[in-house]
Parts: C-alpha cells; sequence; structure tokens
C-alpha cells in the first residue's frame, strides 16, 4: 500500500513520468479541496454509522 502511494506521488511529481503520463502536479490549494471532500465523504459515513447503531440500541425511535 505504501508503495502504490509513493509511484502515485511520482507519477504526479517527477520530470520524467509526468511527461510519460501526461500529468501535472497538485497544488497546495488543490491538496486542501481533495481533503476537505476527503473528510466530508469520512464525516457522513461515522454520522451514519452512529445513526445505525443508535437505531439497534433502541428500536423503538
Amino acid at each position: 500500500m505504501i508503495a502504490a502511494f509513493l509511484a502515485q506521488l511520482a507519477v504526479i511529481y517527477v520530470p520524467a513520468l509526468q511527461w510519460v503520463f501526461r500529468t501535472e502536479p497538485i497544488t497546495m490549494g488543490e491538496w486542501l479541496r481533495i481533503l476537505m471532500v476527503s473528510a466530508s465523504v469520512v464525516l457522513v459515513v461515522e454520522i451514519d454509522k452512529w445513526m445505525r447503531r443508535r437505531k439497534k440500541v433502541s428500536p423503538h425511535v
């Protein structure tokens, strides 16, 4: 998993690989947007899990 992550970063940031794969570096602003979207997905899933557990504990709701 770490190797795949490092390979992905190499494709994005190593100039020779950028040329081969036609990629461009991701800016800090873009990373921030990526992290915000990812965090929102995690938050929604955790809220869903909390609601489902709560529903199991008190089925009369």
